[in-house]
């Protein structure tokens, strides 16, 4: 069922990905409103085609609501709908919009599949006592794929080793001449990586902790957004280790780290004053 789900999610994939396309020539803007992987992007789009129609249909506003799930405020549906009104994209055909529809809707279908097979993991594995702890912190059907890919995380004797199982360890190519830089190895499978990473984006959605530390680490200036996330990730792949091999709740605060304290002023390092060229012990 794993294979399955995963089999299901990169069809998703690649359906967005020609969507994605689409969108940026005839509804740039749309992107900035709604994420191309919601459900209720792929149902507009699957029923209207594109901006076209949408701007054609007096009850849009009705048509969204109910797309949505009546999750959607006014407020957000309005600007969806002057989104599509005002939008600086080519106009399309009537072609275009078939296109268009035909693909948001194997889209939604893929999507849709993604999520049967998600709850169904979760009836099945929700009674596992391994795959339930972890699921507590990443979600039962990432602790599946894990289970699936990498076996029992009690096997592994620490939790390096079962990090490096994810290929998450860090490889640095370097020479006398050249300095390079540090990056994961990409070990194993990559759906574990994938599926980690969706944790890792939910942790930083839903916890203002993580979001802390995320924005924390990009202001500073010397890691990407990418770089961020697979440092989380890193993190992540060590607390879903200790919380099963030594039955210990998942604490936020305790994965993060103690929070490093300002660099000393100039003149002072490591407990030592610097003052008129000597230097005096603190």
């Amino acid at each position: 069922m794993v294979d399955q789900m995963e089999a299901a999610n990169r069809l998703k994939a690649t359906w967005l990905q020609r969507m994605e396309g689409m969108l940026g020539r005839y509804w740039p803007e749309a992107t900035r409103q709604l994420p191309l992987s919601s459900g209720t992007m792929m149902r507009a789009l699957s029923h209207y085609g594109g901006p076209v129609a949408m701007r054609e249909d007096a009850k849009l506003e009705q048509r969204l609501r109910t797309f949505s799930a009546g999750k959607f405020k006014p407020a957000r549906l309005r600007r969806i709908i002057a989104s599509a009104r005002s939008t600086l994209g080519v106009r399309q055909t009537a072609i275009d919009q078939e296109r268009v529809r035909w693909c948001a809707g194997q889209a939604l279908a893929a999507h849709l599949e993604v999520s049967r097979y998600q709850k169904r993991l979760t009836q099945l594995a929700s009674h596992h006592p391994v795959i339930a702890s972890q699921g507590k912190t990443i979600g039962i059907p990432t602790a599946c794929v894990l289970w699936t890919h990498l076996g029992d995380p009690r096997q592994y004797h620490c939790a390096a080793a079962y990090r490096k199982a994810m290929g998450l360890n860090l490889k640095e190519r370097s020479s006398g001449q050249y300095q390079g830089q540090l990056k994961i190895t990409k070990r194993g499978s990559g759906a574990v990586r994938q599926w980690l990473y969706l944790s890792a984006l939910r942790l930083i959605r839903n916890d203002p902790k993580a979001r802390r530390w995320y924005r924390r680490k990009l202001r500073r200036g010397d890691m990407t957004k990418m770089s961020a996330i697979t440092a989380l990730m890193r993190k992540l792949s060590m607390s879903i280790w200790t919380i099963v091999k030594r039955n210990e709740p998942f604490e936020v605060e305790r994965m993060l780290g103690p929070r490093r304290t300002k660099a000393a002023a100039p003149g002072h390092r490591h407990g030592v004053k610097v003052k008129g060229g000597s230097i005096v012990r603190r």
